[in-house]
């Protein structure tokens, strides 16, 4: 296993994985709390 840090030319698949991670777990929790809240009469 190598160890360290890769050096490419281009960052920007590595961005867009990053951005596409990020914003699907911010989503996913956003929908999920807003149907829970939804459901629930207390909210």
């Amino acid at each position: 296993m190598k160890e360290g840090a890769e050096l490419v030319d281009d960052l920007k698949p590595y961005i867009e994985r990053k951005l596409f991670l990020l914003n699907g777990a911010h989503a996913t929790t956003a929908y999920l709390g807003y149907i829970v809240t939804k459901n629930n009469k207390k909210f």
